[in-house]
């Protein structure tokens, strides 16, 4: 009986504290950072994906290759960015519009798990 109430009253802290907050506690920030596609090496965990164009990630075997898209620059910015708007739980975290770089953390709807868009 000890167990169950000590598993209950730990979910009920995780929610009260909130998920987010604590998963950037024990982990440190959802957002990776910058990174240089043309120099990347992905990562080994299991819970690493690298989507990317035929031939843009030099160093890297894509898990995903994506297609392009033969839009004008700032068409395709605009499509992104609806479609990014219109998505629950994901937030900008860094934005280049000089460079038309952007990086977005996309949070799992209920245990807030985040994953970085780059």
């Amino acid at each position: 009986m000890t167990i169950i109430i000590s598993i209950t009253l730990l979910i009920i802290v995780f929610f009260a504290i909130g998920p987010t907050k604590i998963w950037t506690y024990f982990f440190g920030s959802a957002d990776l950072g910058a990174i240089e596609f043309a120099t990347f090496t992905p990562s080994i965990k299991p819970n690493h994906a690298l989507f990317c164009p035929m031939g843009y990630c030099a160093n890297a075997m894509a898990d995903k290759v994506t297609p392009t898209f033969d839009l004008e620059i700032d068409m395709l910015k605009h499509k992104l960015l609806t479609i990014i708007n219109a998505e629950q739980n994901i937030e900008m975290v860094a934005s280049d519009d000089e460079n038309y770089e952007y990086r977005f953390v996309h949070y799992t709807k209920l245990m807030r798990f985040p994953d970085t868009i780059l």
